[in-house]
C-alpha cells in the first residue's frame, strides 16, 4: 500500500490540477459570454464541454484518494462493504422524486428560481435533499456559495440584524442596503453558478421572510431575468429550508405546480417531504442490487420491515443512515463529502 507521505504529495499534486482546470473553466465561460462571433463561441463550447469533463475526472480522482489517506492514516476496525462513491450514487437514488421532477423542470427553463424544501423535522432530510438538487445544477458542485442561518441571525423582530448578515455573507459591508447585496450577487451570476441558502427559515417571522422575498429575491430574479438573454449557461437558485413544516401556513405565496404562469419571483414549494414507504424502499433495493451487499438484498422484504422497525416508519435521513449501518459505512464520517451545503 502506498505511505500517507506518497498519498498526500499526489492529493496536493492532484488539488492544484483542480484549482488550474477550475481558473480555465470559469476563463471560458467568461469568454464565451462576451464573444459575438457564432464560430468563435461554437469552438469556445467544445473547449467548455472537454474543461468540464477534464475537471470531473480529476474531481473523482481526488475523492478516491482522500478516501485512500483516510484508510492509511486512521484504518477502520471494519472496512465498508461497498464501494463509498457507488453507494452514494446510490442513495441519491432513493426517494425524493416529486420533489426532484418539480425542481428539473424549472431549472431546465430557467436560470434562477427559489425553492421551499419543507419537513416537519430535520429528520426528513432537508440537507440531504438540497444537496442532491444542487448536484442537479453542477455535478461538481462547483458555485458561489452564500449561506445564512435564520433561526441564529434574526430575532422575532430584528429584519435590519438579516440584512447585516446577508451583507456580510457576500462580502460587503454590514451597512449595505438591499439594492448593493442584489448588485453584488447578479454580478457572481454572470460568472458562475451562484446558491443562496437559507436554514431554519422557521426560526424568523412571517413579516421578515417576507421582506427577504420581497426586496432581495423578486428584485434579484428579475434582474437577472432581465440579461438571461445574454446566455451565460450559469444558474442562480435560492433555496428556503423549514425544519417545522410551519412556512407554508403563513400568509406568503409559494407556486404549487410549475406551468408557463409561474415566474421566478415567486419561490417554489416543493412538496412536503415525506416517510420512506415499504414499496419504494423494495423497490429500491432491486433497482440497486448490483451496489449493496447482499446481506440487504437476498431478502428485500424482510430488510425493509427491519429498516421500517429501526427508523420510526422510515423517517428519511434514519433511513439513509441504517442503510450506510448495513453497509458497513458510518453515515457521520461521510457528511463533510456528502452534505456539502
Amino acid at each position: 500500500m502506498p505511505t500517507l507521505d506518497r498519498l498526500q504529495t499526489k492529493l496536493d499534486d492532484l488539488q492544484g490540477e483542480y484549482d488550474l482546470l477550475s481558473k480555465k473553466l470559469r476563463s471560458l465561460r467568461q469568454a464565451r459570454r462576451l464573444e459575438t462571433d457564432v464560430a468563435v463561441k461554437l469552438k469556445l463550447d467544445v473547449q467548455i464541454a472537454e474543461t468540464t469533463e477534464e475537471l470531473e475526472q480529476v474531481e473523482q480522482d481526488l475523492d478516491r484518494l482522500e478516501c485512500q489517506i483516510k484508510e492509511v492514516a486512521e484504518p477502520a476496525s471494519i472496512s465498508p462493504s461497498v464501494n463509498l462513491d457507488q453507494l452514494h450514487g446510490a442513495l441519491l437514488k432513493l426517494g425524493y422524486w416529486e420533489q426532484q421532477r418539480s425542481f428539473k423542470k424549472v431549472i431546465k427553463d430557467h436560470p434562477v428560481g427559489a425553492f421551499l424544501i419543507q419537513g416537519t423535522s430535520p429528520e426528513y432530510g432537508q440537507r440531504w435533499l438540497l444537496n442532491r438538487l444542487a448536484l442537479e445544477t453542477s455535478r461538481s458542485l462547483e458555485a458561489k456559495v452564500v449561506k445564512v442561518n435564520l433561526g441564529r441571525v434574526s430575532s422575532r423582530t430584528d429584519i435590519p440584524a438579516l440584512w447585516r448578515e446577508l451583507s456580510g455573507r457576500v462580502g460587503l459591508g454590514r451597512q449595505s442596503t438591499p439594492t448593493e447585496i442584489v448588485e453584488k450577487v447578479h454580478q457572481w451570476w454572470q460568472t458562475q453558478n451562484v446558491l443562496v441558502v437559507f436554514y431554519d427559515v422557521h426560526g424568523t417571522i412571517e413579516d421578515n421572510l417576507r421582506d427577504l422575498i420581497t426586496d432581495f429575491w423578486a428584485v434579484l430574479a428579475n434582474r437577472v431575468s432581465e440579461t438571461a438573454t445574454q446566455g451565460n449557461g450559469f444558474k442562480l437558485l435560492m433555496f428556503l429550508l423549514d425544519d417545522k413544516g410551519s412556512v407554508n401556513t403563513w400568509n406568503l405565496t409559494f407556486a404549487k405546480q410549475y406551468d408557463s404562469t409561474w415566474k421566478p419571483i415567486i419561490p417554489f414549494g416543493l412538496p412536503n417531504l415525506t416517510e420512506f414507504s415499504s414499496d419504494l424502499l423494495i423497490t429500491w433495493i432491486e433497482q440497486q442490487s448490483d451496489v449493496l451487499p447482499t446481506a440487504i438484498t437476498d431478502d428485500a422484504e424482510t430488510m425493509v420491515e427491519t429498516l421500517l422497525a429501526n427508523t420510526d416508519n422510515g423517517l428519511p435521513e434514519p433511513t439513509l443512515r441504517e442503510i450506510c449501518d448495513l453497509c458497513g459505512c458510518n453515515w457521520y464520517d461521510q457528511e463533510d463529502r456528502w452534505l456539502k451545503l
